[in-house]
């Protein structure tokens, strides 16, 4: 079952405020925390939405996906991320476990697919997907491997699981990223190392298990942006000494049946 905490990000009025700082609402408004080529001293809101684009962009390039394929987008948040896949010409699908951000999806992009949905237990026959994206969600999910065998039933003969967030680098990192982040931080309680994340995958079914770190693109502009624009400074400005002290790490993962 994924935690309370995440629907309470967008109902919570703390942090709803943190959310509307660290994800500004724009046009092309994602929840994510960026990918960026370079870090200017000073963040544009221009330069931080071309960020968000960017990770999508990287995430989809490493998909590989394809045209026409039918794709289901796990934590879609508000929605821009099916907007993308079906300017691509995809058959996209979205679902969120909060009911705020699907309403949300519908109203900013009407005429797509969004559903109310959990990452542990999805509302779909199986075989409905060629491929199966999550966007910097997984770290929410409290069950990764009960995930992995939802998106195994989902997916399609040789289907695809495209998975990424940030995970842990060792086994006792959790422990010791305390001295950077305290052990509230919504998501990141539940996040878990690469290796084992790997391993669920593999369990579930999945072969051919790719990784890609893209941390050093990942939470430099993050951190930044962070620093500038929160009103009250607080854990969001230390991912990136985390990630320094190779406690964490933000990867891309790429799983075939």
């Amino acid at each position: 079952m994924i935690e309370k905490d995440l629907i309470d990000c967008y109902s919570d009025k703390k942090w709803t405020k943190e959310v509307e700082e660290l994800f500004p609402i724009t046009e092309h408004g994602c929840i994510n925390y960026g990918y960026w080529e370079q870090v200017p001293k000073k963040i544009s809101l221009e330069t931080r939405e071309k960020s968000q684009l960017a990770l999508y962009r990287e995430v989809f390039k490493f998909a590989e996906i394809q045209q026409e394929k039918s794709i289901l987008e796990v934590g879609c948040g508000r929605g821009h991320g099916v907007f993308l896949l079906s300017q691509m010409k995809c058959n996209p699908c979205g679902i969120d476990i909060s009911d705020s951000q699907i309403v949300k999806c519908k109203s900013s992009y009407p005429g797509l697919n969004f559903q109310v949905g959990n990452a542990e237990n999805m509302n779909f026959r199986d075989h409905s997907f060629d491929c199966l994206v999550s966007i910097e969600a997984a770290q929410h999910f409290s069950n990764f491997s009960r995930f992995c065998l939802e998106a195994k039933r989902v997916l399609r003969e040789n289907g695809r699981l495209i998975v990424s967030t940030f995970f842990f680098q060792s086994p006792d990192a959790k422990e010791r990223i305390h001295n950077y982040l305290p052990g509230d931080v919504s998501g990141y309680h539940h996040c878990i190392d690469i290796e084992n994340g790997r391993s669920y995958m593999k369990a579930a079914g999945f072969r051919k298990v790719k990784q890609k770190s893209i941390g050093e693109k990942v939470f430099r502009g993050f951190s930044r942006w962070a620093k500038q624009e929160m009103s009250c400074l607080n854990h969001t400005t230390n991912w990136v000494l985390a990630y320094e002290a190779g406690l964490i790490d933000y990867y891309m993962l790429k799983a075939e049946f």
